[in-house]
């Protein structure tokens, strides 16, 4: 009887081993079978986006911003003109002893 024994708790141990392997394999099935999943939906939405690859897609690459623009050199400002003085208003101020008419 205790070959009977020793041959059922060495079974159990390897089944049990066994059973630990392939839990850890179906856990690594199980998310790849999620990501193909994914997958699927992603590729069926861009088919009925594109009709099947024969329109664009309509996504684009965002355009690069543009560069700022320098600030303007401010304008230089005009030189003023030098004023004209009558000839009249010289003559009255006594700066001019004559003036000719003209």
């Amino acid at each position: 009887m205790a070959d009977v024994l020793t041959w059922a708790i060495e079974r159990r141990i390897r089944l049990s081993e066994q059973a630990e392997r392939l839990s850890k394999e179906l856990a690594g099935i199980g998310a790849e079978v999620a990501r193909l999943e994914a997958a699927e939906v992603m590729f069926g939405q861009w088919v009925e986006a594109t009709d099947g690859g024969r329109q664009l897609s309509g996504i684009v690459e965002p355009e690069p911003e543009p560069e700022p623009e320098p600030e303007p050199e401010p304008e230089p400002e005009p030189e003023p003109e030098p004023k004209r003085v009558e000839a009249n208003t010289v003559a009255k101020s006594g700066v001019v002893d004559d003036v000719e008419d003209g």
